[in-house]
């Protein structure tokens, strides 16, 4: 996909009509790039899977009552 250089030359119809790329392979394409970039920095930054996650239970608190001294800043 090189670039028109502008010229005042006359040129055949058919460089001067756009062609689109087929989008069903530009996406292929890009999915097969993006699995391959997604290996090679797993390998390099040696990327593990985690093991299950458990799940963590918060318990709150409440306040019973106040200290009798005031704070010493």
């Amino acid at each position: 996909m090189g670039r028109r250089l502008r010229t005042p030359l006359p040129q055949h119809p058919f460089l001067l009509t756009p062609d689109l790329p087929n989008g069903a392979v530009i996406a292929v394409k890009e999915r097969q790039r993006r699995l391959k970039d997604s290996s090679v920095y797993n390998k390099r930054h040696h990327v593990r899977t985690l093991s299950a996650l458990t799940r963590t239970v918060w318990i709150t608190s409440a306040v019973l009552s106040t200290h009798s001294t005031p704070h010493s800043y």
